[in-house]
C-alpha cells in the first residue's frame, strides 16, 4: 500500500496492513519535531486523557502527553542535524487503524501542527 499526502497537520485514523511502509519526509522545520505513529489502542487511550482536561493550562499538559504517550514508532527530526527533505520509513508489524501526530517537543517549542 502507498499513500501520500502532503500536509503540515496530522492525519486522523487510517488503516495499515501488515507489511506496509509509512514512508514520510520533512521539507523543512524551524525547530525539532516528532513524528508519533498511535496504533487503535494507543490512541484510544491518549483520547480518554483528554475528557480530563478542562482549562487551557490543561490543553498545555497534553502537548506533553503528545510527546510522552506510548506509541508504535517516535522519530524525532532535528534541522541543526538532519538535512532537508530526509525521508523516512515505518514497517509496519501490526494490522490497525492508526493516526500519525506531528508535534514539537521541546521545552522552547512545545507546540502540535
Amino acid at each position: 500500500m502507498a499513500a501520500r499526502w502532503n500536509s503540515q497537520c496530522p492525519v486522523l485514523e487510517f488503516g495499515m496492513e501488515v507489511g506496509s511502509e509509512l514512508i514520510f519526509s520533512v521539507e523543512h522545520a524551524d525547530a525539532p519535531v516528532t513524528f508519533s505513529l498511535f496504533n487503535y489502542d494507543q490512541w484510544a487511550a491518549y483520547r480518554s486523557l483528554l475528557f480530563d482536561v478542562m482549562s487551557l493550562e490543561g490543553h498545555k499538559e497534553t502537548l506533553a502527553i503528545t510527546c510522552m504517550h506510548a506509541a508504535t514508532t517516535r522519530v524525532v527530526f532535528d534541522p541543526s542535524v538532519d538535512a532537508p527533505n530526509t525521508t523516512y520509513k515505518i514497517q509496519i508489524a501490526t494490522a490497525s487503524q492508526y493516526t500519525f501526530q506531528v508535534a514539537s517537543c521541546t521545552m522552547q517549542h512545545n507546540l502540535v501542527n
